[in-house]
């Protein structure tokens, strides 16, 4: 019985295991129509779930340039605030991959839900065809300069060659009870 009882002293005198508060809680996705028409231009959006004073991100997108190519990139928005795309570039010898690269100006962050930016493509490609769109190398830091977890979701277009009438939801993937938020329908 004394074994017991010092096995039971010395588990009570051990904290129990931490979870990891850095797990990811937030979300990066790209949000783009499943069909696309030859000889279209289309917006993918790249969404974030909500997240807690973003200051500056960088990051990947990558895509078949036989079946899209890329037209341009304009800025986010997140609670009301824009998110500026300070630089995005194609990579030389790579037609397929470009890299954005946002900072918030001053020091506050931004806290909330929306996206970081619209990335618009012209369709290409041959209909049947089909791309990921697919985000990597993602980085988001906080006010603080302190990394940001997150997940990084990609989408997939494909091509048809018929007019498809493509109507979707821009909206939060979460939001808090209580809270607002804006949520754009795109035909």
């Amino acid at each position: 019985m004394s074994c017991l009882l010092l096995v039971a002293l010395l588990a009570s005198s051990f904290p129990p295991p931490v979870v990891n508060a850095q797990s990811p809680q937030v979300t990066v996705s790209i949000k783009a129509p499943a069909l696309v028409l030859l000889d279209s231009e289309f917006t993918a959006t790249v969404g974030i779930t909500q997240v807690e004073n973003l200051d500056a991100s960088s990051y990947d997108v990558s895509f078949d340039a036989s079946v899209i190519s890329i037209v341009g990139v304009t800025s986010g928005e997140i609670n009301g605030v824009q998110v500026p795309v300070d630089i995005w570039s194609t990579h030389e010898g790579e037609p397929g991959r470009i890299t954005i690269v946002q900072n918030l100006p001053g020091l506050a962050g931004v806290t909330g839900a929306g996206y970081l930016a619209k990335i618009r493509f012209k369709v290409v490609g041959a209909p049947g065809r089909s791309t990921s769109i697919t985000p990597s190398n993602g980085v988001l830091g906080n006010n603080q300069a302190v990394a940001i977890p997150a997940n990084w979701v990609g989408a997939a277009v494909q091509v048809t060659p018929h007019q498809v009438a493509t109507v979707s939801i821009n909206a939060a993937d979460q939001v808090f009870v209580g809270s607002s938020f804006v949520a754009t329908v795109e035909v």
